[in-house]
């Protein structure tokens, strides 16, 4: 809001500047020489008609002039010259409260211009504070709107990575059933290395024996392989459980059991499970896990930023504001000195009026017109 200028002079005219009265001591001499003698002149030539006397006349002419004379010095120096010093003082005091009077005007014109400077600048500091807060509102709109987004981006993939582990489960229950159902391989092997049984799946998979020793069919090797385990069992005559990666490339898990025949010979039953699937899906579960952390980290990261961007666009909003305070506590300091400049112009310009007042009063009593017109203080009284 801008701040309305003072009326120090409402009718924008510069005031007007009294005659300086007595200009020179020789003028007020003359003037008040001219006044006794022609008073004491009109008196004595009333009052000698009523003396006959032949040169009445002299008399006339050498009255006023010894009076003049005698009395002119102590009323000089009793009165005239303290009177005309004082209004010589007056004088003095007037132009310099009138030079202080024009000064007081430059600075106040000078004060008001800075003030209307300093108001456009609020004006326009507000205005740019306006324009900062609607982008900032736009800005946390569109922050609001992609940390939605992002929320909804982060449930929809916490709700894939739900359905992929619901999917290995079930993949993890149908591997399961397929075990119960076919139960891989189960072969009987005998102390010398020889298959003594062996189901549809071992077959299958590595083919009949046909009398060979499993290292050989299966390895195509000469001796034993170093690598089995199968075998620990006859030693132990507990169950064994270890993994085999068979000939064609695949896993197993294998759970080796000590086994009597019907003979009472001791025999190996070995059940193996392929499990070389599972493996395969543990392997794309921990890099489908480790994508999801690192889609997590990436969102995670995304958020952050935009935290940190937000509470900067704070920041700067707070120290817009308390840039506009301090301009608002400086435009106050600046009226509160303007008014006390009015009060002082309003002090001295009262201060004025009362000693031309005096002066008039003087002027009265001693039987001269009034120096200063003051008809405008009725005015304002009325």
């Amino acid at each position: 809001m801008p701040i309305p200028e003072p009326a120090l002079n409402p009718s924008n005219e510069p005031p007007a500047r009294p005659e300086a009265p007595f200009r020179s001591p020789l003028r007020s001499f003359v003037i008040l020489s001219l006044s006794l003698f022609a008073s004491e002149f009109v008196v004595m030539f009333f009052l000698l008609p009523l003396v006959p006397e032949p040169w009445s006349w002299v008399h006339e002419v050498a009255d006023p002039v010894l009076m003049l004379v005698l009395a002119y010095p102590a009323l000089y120096f009793a009165v005239l010259r303290p009177l005309h010093h004082h209004i010589r003082e007056r004088q003095r005091a007037e132009e310099d409260l009138r030079r202080h009077r024009e000064h007081l005007e430059e600075t106040v014109a000078h004060r008001t211009a800075e003030l209307q400077a300093s108001n456009q600048q609020l004006q326009q500091t507000i205005a740019e504070h306006q324009r900062a807060e609607s982008a900032l509102r736009a800005s946390e709109e569109a922050l609001r709107e992609a940390k939605d987004l992002l929320e909804v981006r982060v449930r929809e993939r916490t709700a894939e990575l739900h359905r992929s582990m619901d999917l290995v489960q079930t993949e993890r229950r149908r591997f399961k059933d397929v075990l119960d159902q076919l139960p891989a391989y189960l072969i009987l092997l005998s102390p010398d290395y020889h298959v003594s049984l062996a189901n549809r799946f071992f077959e299958e998979r590595f083919g009949q024996s046909q009398g060979r020793r499993c290292y050989e069919y299966l390895f195509h090797r000469t001796e034993p392989c170093e690598n089995c385990e199968t075998f620990k069992v006859l030693q132990t005559r507990a169950p064994h459980h270890w993994y085999w990666t068979g000939p064609d490339g695949r896993d197993y898990d294998i759970y080796d059991f000590p086994f009597t025949d019907a003979d009472g010979s001791p025999l190996i039953m070995e059940v193996g499970l392929d499990i070389t699937e599972r493996k395969q899906a543990e392997a794309e579960l921990a890099k489908h896990r480790e994508h999801l952390e690192d889609l997590v980290q990436q969102r995670t990261a995304q958020l952050e930023a935009a935290n940190a961007q937000l509470h900067g666009e704070i920041g700067e909003r707070k120290q817009a504001e308390a840039e506009v305070r301090r301009r608002a506590e400086e435009l106050r300091v600046s009226n509160e000195e303007l008014g006390r400049f009015n009060r002082v112009m309003v002090g001295r310009e009262l201060r004025m009026i009362e000693l031309k007042k005096q002066v008039n009063e003087l002027c009265a009593q001693l039987g001269q017109p009034r120096r200063y017109p003051l008809e405008f203080t009725k005015e304002q009284s009325k």
